[in-house]
């Protein structure tokens, strides 16, 4: 929570869980981070091995001039519950083609997310994406 992180070639935060756990991404500023490719999101959660419950929320962040905001990937096990919210975040001058990639099969709740190339602070959700 509360973080700064500038000038990332890859990932800002990146996850491999071995374990259940809970995870909370909140009120964080990512500028210039992975602008490069489809691989490359600020917030990163790969390959849970071992893992029967995964909860992670992502809420309130803001990222400048990046290619996307979150990437889920490579989930091998069934796990018993698996929830994922991306909530209120702002993308500002996004190189990516979507904001979230999500190959795991499992669902992802976003709502309330902005994209675009204007810094809407005041309404950051005008015009936002579901």
């Amino acid at each position: 929570k509360n973080n700064i992180f500038k000038n990332y070639s890859q990932y800002a935060i990146w996850f491999r869980q071995y374990s259940n756990g809970n995870y909370i991404i909140e009120n964080n500023y990512f500028e210039n981070i992975g602008q490069t490719n489809d691989t490359h999101a600020a917030i990163n959660f790969i390959s849970p091995i071992n893992c029967e419950d995964i909860n992670i929320k992502v809420l309130n962040n803001e990222i400048v001039k990046g290619y996307m905001l979150f990437r889920i990937d490579e989930i091998n096990n069934d796990l018993q519950s698996f929830n994922c919210i991306i909530n209120e975040n702002c993308m500002i001058n996004c190189s990516g083609k979507y904001y979230i990639k999500n190959s795991t099969g499992y669902n992802i709740n976003a709502k309330n997310n902005y994209y675009g190339t204007s810094n809407v602070k005041e309404d950051k959700f005008l015009g936002s994406i579901d």
